[in-house]
C-alpha cells in the first residue's frame, strides 16, 4: 500500500502537507486584522511562512523529480490564501521553488528581531538553514554555502566528550 500512488503514505503526506499550508495561509491572510502588537504579528507571519515554506519544499521534494531536471515540469498546487478556490490547477516546479524562497526571505525578515526562548522555535537561524537546504537541492552552491555558513557561525563547536557522556539530551 505504501508504494502506491494512492496507498495511505502518499496520502497522508499530501494530506499534511496542505493541512499545514492551509493553517498558515489562515495566520498570514488573517493578521493584519488580529489583536495584537505589529511585532507579535509579525512573529507570526515570519514563522507561518516559514513553516508554509517547508511544507511546499516537502511536498515537491516527494512528488516531482529534484529542481535541476523538473524545474519546467508540473510541481503542485499553490495555495496561498485562506479563500482559494477548492479546485485549482497544478504549479511548475519553478513556480513552487520561487515561492519557497519567497515565503523564506520574508521570514528571514520578518523574524530579524526575534531572539528564540526555545531551541524548538523558529528563527532566523532556522530559515537560514532551510534556505541553505533549498539552494543545495536547486544547485545554487554558492547561496547554500552563505546561508549554512550563518548558521555555522553561532554553532561551530562541537560537545566536548565529557558533555556527550554526560547525558546531554537529559
Amino acid at each position: 500500500d505504501n508504494t502506491l500512488s494512492t496507498g495511505s503514505y502518499t496520502k497522508a503526506l499530501w494530506g499534511f502537507g496542505y493541512h499545514t499550508i492551509n493553517l498558515c495561509n489562515f495566520i498570514i491572510d488573517s493578521a493584519e486584522t488580529a489583536d495584537g502588537s505589529e511585532a507579535e504579528k509579525a512573529l507570526l507571519v515570519g514563522q507561518a511562512k516559514a513553516m508554509r515554506a517547508v511544507a511546499y519544499f516537502q511536498l515537491i521534494l516527494n512528488y516531482q523529480q529534484t529542481y535541476a531536471i523538473a524545474k519546467d515540469k508540473r510541481g503542485v498546487i499553490l495555495r496561498l490564501h485562506k479563500d482559494d478556490p477548492e479546485a485549482m490547477g497544478f504549479s511548475t516546479v519553478e513556480q513552487v521553488y520561487t515561492q519557497i524562497l519567497t515565503d523564506l526571505n520574508e521570514a528571514n525578515t520578518l523574524l530579524a528581531d526575534y531572539e528564540a526562548d526555545q531551541p524548538w522555535k523558529i528563527n532566523t537561524e532556522v530559515v537560514d538553514g532551510w534556505l541553505a537546504r533549498v539552494y543545495l537541492v536547486m544547485e545554487n552552491w554558492q547561496k547554500a554555502y552563505d546561508h549554512a555558513s550563518k548558521v555555522y557561525a553561532n554553532h561551530s563547536t562541537l560537545m566536548t566528550k565529557e558533555q556527550w557522556y554526560s547525558g546531554f539530551d537529559d
